[in-house]
């Protein structure tokens, strides 16, 4: 099929005036995804990093407490407190603590979702137990820390204790 000779000059100003583009649009969805994830990578290493930090603090102040109750301790095991009525004893107040800082966290967590949530037009809804796991997760991993120093403090020889203070 041949085209007609007055059509060319048209044709001509046309392939000119816009070239033809094209792209994938699994391309344009990889382009679009890479700033997400990019940010949620920093969310994990920095949520990591919190994490981290806060089971250390955890530890050193465990560890303080054990050390300063020391003789408390002794003088309790002298007197026939087990084992595990002396770590229940030393970590009530770190449950506490920990019970307390979820309860701060969950909401800011849950706003922050949804502001992130939020840039995205399509509506997705937010679930509570990955807010849940998430606290039972943070927990388990205090109470560890937690636990790890008061039953290494419990389980003193109380004659040792008593006897260097």
């Amino acid at each position: 099929m041949a085209l007609r000779a007055d059509l060319l000059p048209a044709l001509a100003a046309f392939e000119s005036a816009a070239p033809f583009e094209y792209a994938r649009l699994t391309d344009l969805i990889e382009d679009r995804m890479t700033g997400e994830r990019v940010m949620m990578k920093s969310i994990r290493f920095v949520a990591g990093l919190a994490v981290f930090v806060t089971c250390l603090g955890l530890l050193g102040i465990a560890d303080y407490s054990s050390r300063v109750r020391r003789r408390e301790i002794g003088i309790r095991k002298v007197v026939g407190a087990g084992d595990w009525t002396l770590v229940r004893l030393l970590s009530q107040g770190y449950l506490a603590m920990l019970a307390v800082g979820s309860v701060a966290a969950v909401p800011v967590a849950w706003g922050f979702n949804k502001l992130v949530l939020s840039l995205y037009d399509k509506a997705v809804g937010q679930r509570a137990e990955l807010f849940l796991a998430g606290v039972a997760i943070v927990g388990a991993l205090g109470l560890a820390t937690v636990l790890s120093q008061t039953v290494r403090a419990a389980r003193v020889n109380p004659a040792d204790i008593i006897r260097h203070e």
